[in-house]
């Protein structure tokens, strides 16, 4: 594996391995990890590839968020005198933004495809925590510029994606419907933080993502990035 110091453009040229597929050449998984942990020289063109001739950018969205999200784990847990309950907390709301964004049909615009288990397992840590936001964002419809998220502004690699992926309109109908579970939802004023009252559910950890990554990342491999990669290497000029 990488050990950080791999050149920009190593995997033009070094990670093409042999298959027995009809596709004969094909790029192994670890220039794709170099792209997306290094941000290699490949990273922006692969995303506006992904944008433009796969229609799949929201996938390479998501793994550049969910690597941030265990990066900024491993170092908020490693501040001193940090307090774990706090830190949960805060990581939480990082993660509710990703799923709001990303994950959750009834909230992202263009939500990543993976597989309907680990869909369930997202939505047992995550969809109740967006129910609550939505019941304080439905309870005054008069303040139509009340955040869904109220860290999307600060600076950060946690931001909303922007105008790529708006967010839905939110309403707790929209996410709800179709489920007889009680979820808890604060009354109190949506100035307020909208987990004030909203317990970190005890299996939230870093590999939360985990699984989803591991699919999102498998099918940009397979086809997009193979795609990407043949684009790149016959675009330079043979010697």
């Amino acid at each position: 594996k990488s050990n950080g110091t791999v050149p920009p453009d190593a995997s033009v040229t070094t990670t093409s391995i042999k298959t027995g597929s009809s596709r004969g050449m094909m790029f192994n998984m670890e220039s794709l990890d170099n792209c997306l942990n290094m941000k290699t020289s490949d990273y922006e063109p692969f995303h506006q590839f992904c944008a433009k001739k796969c229609f799949n950018s929201e996938n390479v969205i998501f793994l550049d968020k969910a690597i941030s999200f265990k990066r900024e784990w491993t170092r908020i847990f490693n501040v001193p005198d940090q307090s774990i309950n706090s830190a949960r907390q805060t990581m939480y709301r990082v993660a509710v933004n990703i799923y709001l964004t990303l994950i959750n049909e009834d909230t992202a615009n263009y939500a990543i495809n993976i597989e309907g288990h680990i869909k369930k397992e997202l939505h047992s840590l995550f969809r109740a925590a967006a129910i609550s936001i939505a019941s304080r964002r439905t309870s005054t419809p008069q303040s139509p510029s009340f955040q869904v998220t109220p860290w999307d502004e600060a600076p950060g690699p946690f931001t909303n994606p922007g105008n790529d992926h708006p967010l839905r309109p939110l309403t707790r109908h929209s996410i709800d419907k179709g489920s007889s579970s009680t979820y808890l939802v604060s009354q109190t004023d949506v100035s307020d933080d909208p987990f004030a009252d909203f317990p970190v559910p005890a299996t939230f950890s870093d590999a939360c993502f985990d699984r989803a990554m591991a699919s999102v990342k498998h099918m940009l491999w397979q086809q997009p990035w193979q795609e990407y990669m043949r684009t790149r290497r016959e675009s330079i000029p043979s010697v």
